[in-house]
């Protein structure tokens, strides 16, 4: 993993509460198509990867899926923890994914990242997440656009002020918000997961 990915991903944790009061909301209606392809049911067990202030462990909690979301930040994670408490059926670890391992045998029905997933360390990411899904199991993936984030600073103003050029042309100079995101689906169905050729012992 480069050294900007590793300083740019635990940024959120510097403002967990702005981040969780400002971050906008998936529509509800988008976690029911986040499951849909799986065709899981009540009980099933969910991975969450990188589930932030818990936004999305409780619309999968709220379905009644048993969910176990895996949060770098501690401040995050504590936020997570007080959103899911109502549902006995969720818990947040504080860990990164790349290190973090369940209990030996352990395996989910899906694993899933809702904005995260280009956070994770290229090189290990689906390797670690094949072998965290049983056999007949689904990888989802929602994206959003974040790549702001990453840009350099220039690349970023460049962003802005052409933004504001846009509104500055709108007869009421304002734009309404919109939310787009791409789901990406996968399936396993090998039983036997191919050694990751770029791990050896731990992961950097």
């Amino acid at each position: 993993m480069t050294s900007d990915r590793r300083t740019l991903r635990i940024t959120f944790e510097l403002t967990a509460e702005k981040y969780h009061a400002a971050r906008p909301r998936c529509p509800s209606a988008r976690y029911d198509e986040l499951v849909l392809p799986s065709g899981l049911r009540p009980g099933d067990s969910l991975l969450e990867i990188g589930g932030g202030s818990g936004t999305a462990t409780v619309e999968l909690a709220r379905r009644g899926f048993t969910i176990t979301s895996v949060e770098l930040g501690h401040e995050l994670a504590e936020i997570a923890r007080a959103n899911v408490a109502p549902f006995p059926n969720a818990e947040v670890v504080c860990a990164d994914f790349e290190h973090w391992e369940p209990a030996p045998g352990v395996t989910y029905d899906l694993v899933c990242a809702a904005t995260s997933w280009h956070w994770i360390d290229p090189a290990t990411r689906y390797f670690k997440a094949a072998s965290l899904i049983r056999v007949d199991g689904y990888l989802d993936l929602l994206d959003t656009f974040s790549g702001l984030i990453a840009m350099a600073t220039w690349q970023r103003e460049r962003l802005y002020s052409e933004i504001r050029r846009r509104v500055a042309e709108r007869p009421e100079h304002r734009i309404q918000r919109h939310f787009g995101a791409v789901l990406h689906v996968a399936r396993r169905r090998n039983r036997a997961i191919p050694p990751n050729p770029h791990r050896s012992g731990s992961i950097p």
